[in-house]
């Protein structure tokens, strides 16, 4: 038996005085609301079923800091809104069942697009173009790893102290874009020549969301994180970080705190994932912790100084 212990941070940077990111992690389970009942339970009880897989989402917005804020808190309420209403996976996965995720996940970022425009509608045109989000999505469903990325959000996999994969931005030269495409006045400042394409809102009609699913092996590491990191953190440095023997949230403390020193001038987010293997005696208890009755409840703020842990 093994476990996934699980951990995010977001700070605002020491530039900025609004942090445009919003991360999530979340363990996704059925639900049974009781309506009326004469068991020794109250009427409207709820019992939760085992675990269908985890949840990760981190999102950078652009534009104006308020209108970038919002624009990241829609995509990720939004992906969340369809992940849980419109999208069912589970092991084992063939060519036809990963085609049809891969349909429902495109779908599920088309409905975030939607929902981030109609809310932009109400802004000036100036500012309507820019409002938009990066986004990096991870669902957990062991043994699999479906990833989902657009804009500069990134995701990264270590296994064994090596690299095995990790997303690139979603950029294009500008001279390439139609006037219409070019969206989010933060990704072109910050990315020179080229612009980001693949963004959730803004006024784009590229949206081609980047979707991998990967097999998962004990031990290891994965990382989602906003160009605040990437953007000032080498490719070896993170591998280091989780490739090393420290906790999720010890992973998540060195990258934020490594990302502050050599620069700080933007936001800057991290869900780091472990995949650790549970000894024999630790395995009962961990798996009554993972599985807590309902009327259970942890020490209150245990669970975002720990992190989050799922027995798999």
């Amino acid at each position: 038996m093994f476990f996934m212990s699980c951990d995010g941070i977001s700070h605002a940077g020491t530039a900025k005085a609004t942090n445009e990111d919003r991360f999530l992690i979340a363990d996704i389970r059925p639900t049974t609301s009781f309506r009326k009942t004469n068991l020794d339970v109250s009427n409207d009880a709820v019992r939760s079923g085992r675990s269908l897989g985890n949840l990760m989402i981190v999102s950078d917005g652009s534009g104006d800091p308020d209108d970038a804020a919002r624009a990241s808190t829609l995509a990720v309420d939004s992906l969340v809104q369809s992940l849980m209403n419109d999208f069912h996976w589970t092991p084992p996965l063939d060519s036809i069942i990963e085609k049809a995720i891969e349909d429902q996940m495109l779908a599920a970022f088309w409905r975030c697009q939607q929902t981030i425009v109609r809310e932009a509608k109400v802004l000036d045109d100036s500012r309507r173009a820019d409002m938009s989000a990066s986004v990096a999505l991870a669902w957990v469903s062991w043994p699999h790893l479906l990833l989902a990325t657009a804009g500069n959000c990134r995701a990264m996999l270590v296994r064994n102290g090596t690299l095995q994969f990790m997303t690139e931005d979603d950029a294009a030269p500008l001279s390439e874009l139609d006037r219409s495409e070019r969206t989010g006045s933060e990704a072109l400042d910050d990315a020179g020549d080229n612009v980001l394409t693949n963004l959730v809102g803004g006024l784009s009609k590229r949206l081609s969301p980047t979707i991998r699913f990967l097999q998962l092996e004990k031990r290891d590491s994965l990382l989602l994180c906003t160009d605040g990191v990437t953007g000032v953190m080498s490719t070896a440095r993170m591998v280091e970080i989780l490739a090393s023997p420290v906790s999720a949230t010890g992973a998540c403390d060195a990258i934020v705190n490594e990302s502050l020193r050599v620069s700080g001038n933007d936001n800057v987010t991290v869900i780091v994932a472990k995949l650790e293997e549970l000894k024999q005696e630790q395995s009962a208890e961990a798996f009554a912790a993972a599985t807590l009755d309902d009327g259970e409840t942890p020490d209150e703020g245990s669970a975002l100084k720990k992190g989050a842990t799922t027995v798999l």
